[in-house]
């Protein structure tokens, strides 16, 4: 299980580029902060 940070890490160091996913990340840590 990969936490929503973990994803938002790959996310910004540029390791996927699915923005769809980016967008998900964006989703979740808003609702978890």
């Amino acid at each position: 299980y990969i936490t929503p940070d973990e994803l938002a890490n790959l996310y910004k160091s540029g390791e996927t580029e699915d923005t769809f996913i980016a967008d998900l990340v964006v989703g979740l840590t808003g609702q978890i902060k």
